[in-house]
């Protein structure tokens, strides 16, 4: 009886998964959801309390992945800011999960982890820049990032070209 009950909760954060990607977040209902789930929404709210629960269902595993993916544990919890060893970390996060990555980029769930990302890479970047132009770089990288993810989520080389740019861009020396 387990199975099922688990079955049927990977089919409902599959088909929500689907809905928040084609609709958004805000145009999706938890009926609709349930329909394409074979399941009623009485069903959905035993599982979920709320729509909101269940994006955070969604939500949790793959911010776990980017967060063990960027930092690095025992060594001050930085990122290589290395241009081709970033990109080909972001691009290979957004291939394994597009879906996943949109809807993180497209919500205001990500912020906890766009501010972490934005600490970690401005440590990173006062090695070389007073506080400030650190700050500043960081966060037009991490915000820069979602929004070509936003953008180009569905078109992976139109995605790589332009995060390869926006760092080259950021990370160039002196200007």
């Amino acid at each position: 009886m387990q199975y099922l009950k688990e079955d049927l909760r990977n089919r409902i954060v599959e088909v929500a998964l689907n809905e928040f990607y084609e609709k958004g977040y805000e145009n999706s209902n938890i009926k609709i959801i349930a329909s394409k789930a074979d399941t009623s929404p009485g069903n959905i709210y035993r599982y979920y309390g709320s729509k909101q629960e269940l994006l955070m269902d969604i939500y949790v595993p793959i911010e776990k992945k980017i967060a063990g993916r960027f930092f690095v544990e025992g060594a001050g919890d930085q990122v290589d800011l290395d241009t081709k060893t970033l990109v080909e970390m972001i691009v290979s996060l957004i291939e394994e999960h597009p879906k996943e990555f949109y809807l993180l980029a497209s919500t205001t769930l990500a912020d906890s982890l766009k501010n972490r990302l934005v600490d970690q890479v401005m440590v990173k970047l006062m090695e070389e820049e007073d506080e400030e132009m650190a700050f500043i770089k960081a966060s037009l990288i991490v915000e820069g990032m979602m929004i070509i993810v936003r953008r180009h989520v569905s078109s992976m080389k139109n995605t790589k070209k332009n995060i390869k740019r926006l760092i080259d861009m950021l990370l160039e020396r002196g200007n």
